[in-house]
């Protein structure tokens, strides 16, 4: 049965590996993939806007009082300003009028106004005529006044600053459990507590995540090579060779041989991006880490996390590549299935629905077998070939499956994967020399399991 099978593998797998278009586009999203995310890393926290306060671009505010409370209390304000505040000059005038007078030709100042208004403090920011600072910059002090609002308003009530210090002393917070108020342990120290409370959000968010994420790498992946393999089957009846090549080939050891090319060829492919990636991320943490090892970084924060968290353990993530890997392989068997059935590049074409209507089924069982959540999923739908390839990967990864399962499951879909493999040759194989009629889908699983 499999006499030249190796000969047919090698050089499918020369012709696809070798071609110009695929060595281009693999170096191609392999180099873009490697730098994409180191790029967004460093640019992210190289223009990250600054989220305090920003300066307002005066130098000078003139201060119309209606409210008459001391001077020395701007000094007081100053010592607990942000940056580009702290430098301010405040000239107190005697009126609005007197501080407009005040301003000067090309100096970049403003004038705050600060009355009452139905026994509330107004506080009113005027662009002076002559100041240089700009109406977008001058509108950076409402944002000044807001934040440090409780602070105008002690200081517009004509209190002093050691007066200030003693009417808002400092205080102390702690939250706690009710048994942990019992035994002096506070939420904020009880970091066994947190740190299930914190695996419990991760696990909710990535619970939905990456299944998601899983059934979008299969479906991209089926899309793009099922049609290719359905076309590779039908090549040799095409083209008139069937009859001279079954003299050296049996037809199954051919069917083998091409399927086997596609897949580790598209593996090849897709593992060397997916690599790709996890390099970027590899190599934008060690820049982060060399260049900015101050700053906070979300990525750096997130990962320390899962590590504390123990989750994506290294043996279950080698689990879900195999997982990935076979999971292809069995959607593309069926491709294989549908190309052995056609005898031209038209009828493979329409052969399409035999790998693409079974993966949209096993998604929408998924999604209502509760699948895409972060919740238990029923245990049938590990265990069918078609469901579990889209979710066991995902649980893998975040440990939330028995490994006991998840083996039970992969061989069930290995079994499986080899069935339709072998359905596959059977069916290439009798229809390699037919001649008549198109004959229909029920007639081909009648011939399938004849012996002759």
């Amino acid at each position: 049965m499999f006499k030249n099978f190796g000969k047919v593998l090698s050089f499918s797998f020369k012709n696809m590996a070798g071609a110009k278009s695929y060595l281009t586009l693999t170096i191609i999203m392999t180099l873009v993939l490697f730098i994409l995310p180191p790029a967004i890393m460093v640019i992210a926290n190289v223009v990250k806007d600054d989220e305090g306060i920003q300066p307002c671009g005066a130098d000078v505010i003139y201060v119309a009082d209606e409210l008459e409370f001391e001077p020395e209390n701007f000094r007081a304000l100053k010592t607990s300003a942000p940056d580009g505040y702290k430098d301010i000059k405040y000239v107190m005038c005697e009126s609005i009028e007197d501080a407009f007078s005040k301003a000067k030709e090309g100096e970049a100042s403003l004038v705050l106004h600060i009355t009452k208004e139905d026994n509330l403090a107004r506080a009113d920011v005027i662009i002076p005529d002559g100041s240089i600072v700009e109406r977008s910059e001058a509108s950076c002090y409402f944002d000044y006044i807001r934040e440090y609002g409780q602070d105008m308003v002690l200081l517009i009530s004509g209190l002093n600053q050691p007066t200030i210090m003693a009417l808002t002393p400092g205080c102390v917070y702690r939250t706690y459990t009710q048994s942990g108020y019992e035994s002096g342990v506070s939420v904020e120290e009880n970091k066994e507590a947190n740190n299930t409370i914190v695996r419990d959000r991760v696990m909710e968010v990535l619970g939905m995540l990456l299944p998601y994420l899983t059934i979008m790498i299969l479906y991209f992946m089926v899309i793009s090579y099922g049609n290719s393999v359905a076309q590779l089957m039908i090549m040799e009846k095409e083209s008139k060779l069937m009859d001279t090549m079954l003299i050296s080939l049996h037809p199954e050891a051919m069917v083998f041989g091409k399927l086997l090319a596609t897949i580790f060829s598209s593996l090849l492919q897709i593992f060397l991006w997916i690599g790709a990636v996890i390099g970027g991320f590899a190599a934008g943490i060690a820049i982060m880490k060399q260049f900015f090892p101050s700053e906070d970084n979300t990525m750096l924060i997130f990962l320390g996390f899962i590590k504390e968290l123990g989750l994506f353990e290294p043996v279950n993530i080698l689990l879900a590549v195999i997982f990935i890997a076979f999971a292809f392989t069995l959607y593309i068997s069926l491709a294989a299935v549908g190309g052995s059935m056609a005898s031209n590049r038209e009828e493979a074409a329409s052969m399409n629905s035999l790998f693409v209507m079974p993966l949209l089924v096993a998604f929408l069982v998924v999604l209502n077998g509760g699948g895409l959540n972060a919740g238990e999923v029923a245990k049938w739908i590990m265990y069918i070939p078609f469901t579990s390839a889209l979710i066991m990967p995902a649980k893998l990864c975040l440990g939330a499956v028995q490994m006991g399962d998840a083996i039970i499951s992969l061989v069930i879909m290995i079994a499986t994967t080899l069935a339709i493999i072998i359905a596959a040759g059977r069916v290439y194989k009798m229809m390699s020399l037919y001649k008549g009629n198109k004959p229909k889908v029920t007639d081909v699983f009648k011939i399938l399991f004849q012996k002759s």
